[in-house]
C-alpha cells in the first residue's frame, strides 16, 4: 500500500509493505516534505531500550533506534523528513540507507 497526500505546507508519501503471513511484520516507510523553506521540523519518535545510534551516510546524520520488537532510522535531508521502520534488524538498516546514497 502507497498512499501521497498534498497539503498548503507539506507532501506526505507513506509505503506499508505488509507480510502476508504476519501483518503485525510491516516494512513502513514515510517521507514528509515541507514545501515552506520557514517550516520547523518536530516529529517526535518514541522509542525503547535497544539500539540507539547516529549513522553518517551521505553527509546526512541518521538515527537508529528501537521501539518495542521493531527498529528504525529517520533522518532530515533539506526539506524533508525521512523514515523507515520495521522488525528489521540494524544491519539491514544500515543497508538501506547505504543504498539511497549510491
Amino acid at each position: 500500500e502507497v498512499s501521497a497526500r498534498g497539503l498548503s505546507s507539506i507532501i506526505s508519501i507513506f509505503a506499508a509493505y505488509l507480510n502476508q503471513e504476519d501483518p503485525d511484520d510491516a516494512l513502513l516507510i514515510h517521507i514528509t516534505c515541507y514545501t515552506d523553506p520557514e517550516s520547523e521540523i518536530t516529529t517526535v519518535y518514541e522509542t525503547s531500550a535497544g539500539l540507539d545510534e547516529t549513522y553518517l551516510a551521505g553527509g546526512v546524520e541518521h538515527y537508529l533506534f528501537s521501539n518495542l520488537s521493531r527498529n528504525g532510522v529517520c533522518w532530515v535531508n533539506l526539506s524533508c523528513e525521512c523514515s523507515i521502520t520495521g522488525r528489521i534488524s540494524e544491519k539491514e538498516l544500515k543497508k538501506m540507507v547505504d543504498s539511497i546514497y549510491r
